[in-house]
């Protein structure tokens, strides 16, 4: 593996991290603003990554690093972050108008994330199909969910001003049609989306009943075919926030974690520290006799202080060169010790 391919994995893991603690945040308070922004920093980081993933060696690419996973991968980052505005504004009470272009937004990011999901034959049959499948799932919900919004609101309207009942029948219809395409879906993603969508499809299918039997016996108003009816505009809140700057910073708990060390990484650090210390002990004491059987042995000959002379003035004695060349002959410390 490569310095590059190291690189590419860690921002990779940096973007799964994100996901992964917004996925898993407390919306409340200031914490839904926060898990949005987490998922559109791992949706740039996917992004980013697409430019990056063209420096690979082509034994490098794994499926999660081709470019059509990393795109998909882009945009259900946000559409979950556009999810969390449309929570936002279901639970503040937005205007109608307002709230279902924001789920036709969800919708439409879940769309696209399914279509570059089926370009790619790995991601296409990925765990028995069924990610690609929660995420077609996802685009027929929210798309649903637009025309159940506008429907709702219609309803409300009509009873109001005691008229427009028709076009409120037609929105519960073109609602139930929609989750009519999600119910062919739906059964073929983990159950735990079942059980949400039986209750939602339940719901609208009673208010659709409820506004059909409303307008048969007291509005008469003329219901407008669902296929006229106008497809609401897409209003997005999200974006790639980037997140470079993160992957420089210094983490505040990054002093804190360099002091803890696993048990079993002491015990390996006493027992490594114990050997190399005790290497250096023999080897200093060898060092140390080596030292000192030579000093002895030069010491014999005044050697040490013939040889300090010998940066002075004067001229070294004829006697000391004839010591010098004797010792020589001999074949030096080891020898003369031998022969002692």
């Amino acid at each position: 593996m490569s310095p590059t391919f190291d690189a590419i994995s860690a921002m990779y893991n940096y973007a799964v991290a994100c996901s992964r603690i917004a996925c898993y945040m407390d919306l409340g308070g200031e914490g839904i603003k926060e898990a949005s922004k987490m998922f559109q920093q791992a949706a740039w980081t996917f992004e980013h990554l697409r430019s990056l993933v063209a420096l690979l060696q082509p034994s490098d690419v794994s499926l999660d690093l081709t470019s059509e996973c990393l795109g998909m991968l882009t945009n259900l980052m946000l559409a979950q972050a556009q999810y969390l505005f449309y929570k936002k504004a279901s639970d503040a009470g937005m205007k109608a108008g307002v709230l279902s272009k924001i789920a036709m937004q969800v919708a439409e990011y879940f769309s696209k994330a399914y279509e570059l999901s089926q370009t790619n034959e790995g991601l296409k049959a990925f765990d028995g199909k069924k990610f690609a499948n929660i995420m077609l799932y996802h685009s027929l919900y929210f798309g649903a969910m637009g025309y159940t919004v506008l429907a709702t609101e219609e309803y409300k309207v009509a009873n109001e001003k005691s008229s427009g009942m028709g076009k409120a029948v037609s929105y519960f219809k073109r609602a139930t049609a929609e989750l009519d395409k999600a119910k062919a879906v739906v059964t073929q993603v983990p159950s735990n989306y079942q059980d949400n969508f039986n209750n939602k499809y339940a719901d609208v299918c009673k208010m659709r009943d409820k506004a059909i039997n409303e307008n048969k016996t007291i509005y008469f108003d003329r219901e407008i075919p669902i296929d006229q009816l106008p497809k609401p505009d897409l209003q997005n809140f999200v974006k790639l926030e980037p997140a470079l700057d993160n992957f420089q910073a210094k983490l505040a708990i990054e002093e804190k974690l360099r002091h803890i060390v696993p048990p079993a990484v002491r015990v390996m650090q006493v027992e490594i520290k114990t050997k190399l210390q005790e290497v250096i002990n023999v080897n200093f004491e060898a060092e140390q006799r080596a030292e000192a059987d030579t000093k002895r042995f030069l010491q014999q000959y005044g050697l040490p202080q013939a040889l300090h002379a010998a940066s002075s003035t004067t001229e070294i004695p004829a006697s000391l060169w004839e010591k010098i060349e004797d010792y020589q002959k001999k074949g030096g410390h080891s020898n003369v010790l031998s022969m002692i």
